[in-house]
């Protein structure tokens, strides 16, 4: 099998996850908690074609304001830990803060966590393998072989409200969330990227920036939504040359979107969106209003 016929067979596989789980039951939600309405989901994913297309569950955490919806839906995607043993101490990722940002302004919130992250099934299945011969196409489309997993999932939910999407992911759940907008997501509405990308394996030293740039070009091509960017001026992980660098790629290349550079954020840029959401909540409450991205009671 060659390359181009093995990736034609990943994505065509993106958008089989339900008929993979035909005949296996998923176990049922947890029953709502606290003010967010907390919830955790057990969603099927198909795994790689190159592992023959076996299921695992991710743990999904859900949350969303009071009363019956529909709410527009919110997918947001951690980060990934550079070690095996820091990958798994995630637990269940949660993101409760930045969640209830949106929780407040009316919109569900969906937190995967990912294949080989935390509790989660299966094995880690982002790897973009060599580090002087990096894929990280093949990289980007598993991580959003899993948000696409969890929409799907969602999306039969009485309280979803499948009209409306928005993909916000941070690093890796950047990069992934940009790979996840080039397919038919019904309802896409946008796109936010937190210092995305991948192979920063350790300050300033990224696996072939060239091939990194490529990628994001691939995924400007292809992409279906408007997208906007967030990198802070002292991102050890990818500074804003980098930035700059892999936006352009992406522009060039056909896609939406807008580039902000944003100033200092502590030690390192890179945690902006854990510990910066009082300066980045007006620039996110400016891009939604730009799509028209609102509940159905704020139109």
């Amino acid at each position: 099998m060659t390359m181009t016929m093995l990736r034609t067979l990943l994505l065509a596989g993106l958008f089989t996850l339900a008929t993979v789980a035909r005949g296996q039951p998923v176990p049922a939600p947890t029953a709502p908690q606290g003010e967010l309405n907390e919830q955790v989901y057990q969603v099927p994913v198909s795994e790689s074609v190159m592992r023959g297309g076996a299921r695992a569950l991710i743990l999904v955490t859900v949350y969303r304001p009071p009363g019956n919806g529909p709410f527009p839906l919110v997918v947001i995607s951690h980060d990934s830990p550079r070690t095996v043993e820091e990958r798994r101490r995630m637990g269940r990722a949660a993101f409760e803060e930045q969640a209830r940002a949106f929780v407040s302004r009316g919109f569900a919130v969906a937190v995967p966590t990912r294949r080989g992250y935390g509790r989660s099934e299966g094995e880690w299945a982002e790897t973009y393998k060599d580090c002087k011969n990096p894929d990280y196409r093949f990289a980007g489309m598993e991580t959003a072989r899993d948000i696409l997993a969890t929409i799907s999932a969602l999306s039969t939910e009485p309280f979803i409200d499948a009209t409306k999407v928005l993909l916000v992911g941070v690093a890796a759940g950047g990069f992934g969330s940009l790979a996840a907008a080039t397919q038919p997501i019904p309802g896409l509405a946008g796109t936010i990227n937190f210092a995305g990308g991948r192979g920063a394996v350790s300050d300033y030293s990224i696996c072939e920036l060239p091939k990194l740039a490529e990628a994001f070009g691939v995924f400007g091509a292809e992409s279906r939504a408007p997208s906007f960017w967030l990198y802070a001026e002292n991102d050890r992980s990818f500074t804003p040359a980098v930035a700059k660098q892999l936006f352009s790629s992406y522009v060039r290349a056909g896609g939406r979107g807008d580039l902000l550079i944003v100033p200092l954020h502590g030690q390192d840029g890179h945690a902006y969106f854990y510990t910066g959401m009082k300066a980045w909540l007006p620039l996110v409450d400016e891009f939604l209003a730009s799509i028209n991205f609102r509940p159905a009671t704020a139109r």
